[in-house]
């Protein structure tokens, strides 16, 4: 289902994907960047309707300031023609980060090219494996297609390479797209998902095989950036991190105590939620235990790009997120999106901060550090602070009220009134309590803000009834005195 809470991820994941491209690839035309940013994971060019319309034929639609305004800034679109989504039936479109030269090619790609209507389900993946121990085709190994709707597996074709190592997948959909799975010596590693070019029916590949190692002396971390989006009650994290294997076998890693294989492996804060790796390495092979998290996939030799996210709910005041390298890095890049100036970060460099997309960022760095090396995100909840700080006068007047009129029942003869007084407290009490523990599970996103507001009216109004009847047996007694 598509909402709000998912578009506003989804914009967050493209402009760390877009903005902080840490394995860039120099494209010179228009067709190579419309794979590059993307693009065609919502676009089709005459293959008909995907995530996004058919961009076939555009030219008759649009003209190619519209076009290239769509590319550089939707959201100026939407508030010029004062329609979000401008195409009903379409999710609107994200903010990519594309810059205004890079815009141009990629429009005048759609204007100029030789594309033509294609029938669906005619894409063919096809390939050879090869053994670089002996330099031949891989006779006999499993080959696993797996097909995707968005980040849903919905299909897996296994076949058996032939004597030469190669194989063939026909019939493919144009709006899935596909990774490729190989099952060697008791292992599974998997291809980045791929997608049909635009212009292009068949995808050609030549994947390898290695022998294997547990030794990571070759494995090596160039870049690690954080990018962090502070909210009310939420801080959302994306860590992106540039592997790289310089051996030539496959790193497999050590064993752990459940069997599984330990490969490359992140930290984590205990109480992060919605963690997902959105790019590099496939959700079904990572297992965390409490801070570390594990991928259980060989790492083959060449780089890895991954996008790891995650959200870390917000407590009133102080913040603390501690966080440690994991592995040797280069060069560790930290960008906080703050604009109330709640962040500070021990044992990291602050840099100038930075603007990007109209958003202003504060930055700090670490060069070459090793595994091991800690630094801590303080994050200082203020808008928290302010409305809990609101409800103290409340707090403290309610306290006083209620010592005052316990003082007073203690005083007087013990009677059914005061035994009734006191259940009456005692029931108060209790919903005091549940409207407290029902803020905090608020607070950490564990039930919808209705059920939230239906459950804390529901409380409020049975202690307002409880106060009326406290009122009233206290009005009593003191007409009795």
């Amino acid at each position: 289902m598509i909402n709000q809470k998912n578009i506003n991820r989804i914009f967050f994941i493209f402009v760390v994907v877009g903005f902080l491209n840490v394995l860039p690839v120099f494209s010179q035309t228009g067709g190579e960047l419309f794979m590059e940013n993307r693009c065609s994971r919502c676009h089709t060019i005459g293959r008909g309707r995907f995530v996004g319309p058919d961009l076939y034929d555009i030219s008759k639609k649009y003209n190619k300031e519209q076009v290239n305004a769509w590319i550089l800034n939707p959201e100026t679109v939407y508030s010029q023609t004062n329609k979000k989504p401008y195409n009903p039936g379409y999710p609107p479109m994200p903010q990519l980060g594309i810059s205004e030269h890079n815009a141009e090619l990629i429009t005048n790609f759609l204007f100029n090219n030789d594309i033509k209507r294609q029938k669906e389900d005619d894409g063919v993946i096809e390939g050879v494996l090869i053994n670089e121990s002996s330099g031949v085709g891989a006779e006999g190994n499993d080959i696993y297609l797996k097909s995707f709707i968005g980040d849903r597996l919905t299909d897996e074709k296994l076949q058996i390479t032939d004597a030469s190592g190669k194989f063939t997948f026909k019939g493919l959909s144009w709006v899935n797209s596909y990774s490729i799975k190989i099952k060697h010596k008791g292992l599974e590693y998997e291809t980045a998902k791929m997608v049909f070019p635009p212009d292009k029916g068949s995808i050609d590949l030549k994947l390898p095989l290695f022998e294997t190692t547990d030794n990571d002396s070759e494995i090596f971390l160039n870049l690690n950036h954080e990018i962090l989006s502070v909210e009310e009650k939420t801080v959302s994290i994306a860590e992106i991190y540039d592997f790289e294997n310089r051996g030539n076998k496959i790193y497999v890693g050590k064993q752990g105590d459940n069997n599984l294989r330990r490969t490359l492996k992140f930290y984590i804060p205990s109480n992060a939620v919605n963690l997902r790796f959105e790019e590099g390495l496939d959700n079904e092979n990572i297992k965390r235990e409490r801070n570390i998290v594990y991928d259980s996939s060989g790492f083959p030799p060449g780089r890895k790009r991954v996008v790891l996210t995650y959200d870390v709910p917000l407590e009133f005041g102080k913040n603390l997120i501690e966080k440690e390298i994991m592995s040797d890095v280069s060069t560790l890049l930290l960008l906080v999106d703050d604009e109330k100036g709640a962040v500070e970060v021990s044992s990291l460099n602050e840099l100038e901060p930075v603007t990007i997309e109209n958003k202003n960022y504060q930055r700090w760095s670490g060069n070459n550090l090793k595994s091991g090396y800690s630094y801590t995100i303080i994050i200082t909840s203020r808008s928290l602070s302010l409305k809990y700080l609101d409800l103290f006068p409340i707090i403290i007047f309610a306290a006083l009220f209620l010592s005052v009129f316990i003082i007073g029942l203690i005083t007087r003869t013990e009677n059914k009134k005061k035994d009734n007084t006191d259940e009456l407290l005692l029931k108060r009490d209790k919903l005091l309590k549940s409207i407290i523990e029902l803020d905090e599970e608020y607070n950490k996103n564990s039930i919808s803000e209705s059920v939230y507001k239906t459950k804390r009216l529901n409380l409020k109004n049975y202690i307002v009834e409880i106060d009326q009847k406290i009122s009233s047996i206290k009005d009593h007694q003191n007409d009795t005195l």
